[in-house]
């Protein structure tokens, strides 16, 4: 029961919020593929871990070479991390391997390269003699804590006159004092 006139300006309205509701349901459902396109951290990392043990950097240590830096004190070393599962993914590459090792089948693993550094922290305390395992500190943070004690009682010293209030010593003529 309206005039022509709202009649027509009503029905551009609720085109109006029609099409905007089309329109926002649109960008959603794009938004909802874009984000299951995009790939996760494990999807760009899952090429990098082994598949047997999980594993996705190896690191070599010698200790040799460090025992004589750490011996009886903290030292903290970086480390570089290997990588040495990945695969080859460029074919020019792959085709180039395998025709030099006459190999036709299967993957070719890429040679390892730095995927990140650990920061360890070394220390070396030989055990002593007859010493037990329960005598020896049962972490690093223990062991600082002894070394730190044992070099404040190391550093104590005491001056200055010792005297007695009351009660003589006797000493005898024959009697010698040996420090």
């Amino acid at each position: 029961m309206s005039s022509p006139r709202k009649r027509a300006e009503n029905e551009r309205r609720e085109r109006a919020e029609a099409e905007e509701a089309e329109r926002r349901r649109q960008e959603e459902h794009q938004r909802k593929q874009a984000a299951a396109a995009r790939p996760t951290t494990w999807d760009k990392l899952r090429e990098l871990v082994d598949a047997n043990t999980g594993s996705f950097g190896r690191s070599y240590v010698s200790l040799k070479s460090y025992e004589e830096q750490c011996f009886g004190r903290l030292l903290t070393v970086d480390v570089p991390l290997f990588n040495e599962w990945a695969v080859e993914k460029d074919f020019n590459v792959v085709n180039s391997v395998r025709s030099k090792r006459g190999n036709t089948m299967g993957t070719v693993k890429r040679p390892p390269y730095t995927v990140g550094s650990l920061e360890v922290q070394l220390l070396y305390i030989p055990k002593p003699k007859n010493a037990t395992d329960e005598d020896m500190p049962k972490s690093m943070s223990g062991a600082v804590r002894e070394m730190d004690a044992s070099e404040k009682i190391k550093e104590v010293k005491h001056e200055g006159a010792l005297s007695q209030q009351g009660g003589d010593c006797p000493v005898s003529a024959t009697s010698s004092l040996t420090m």
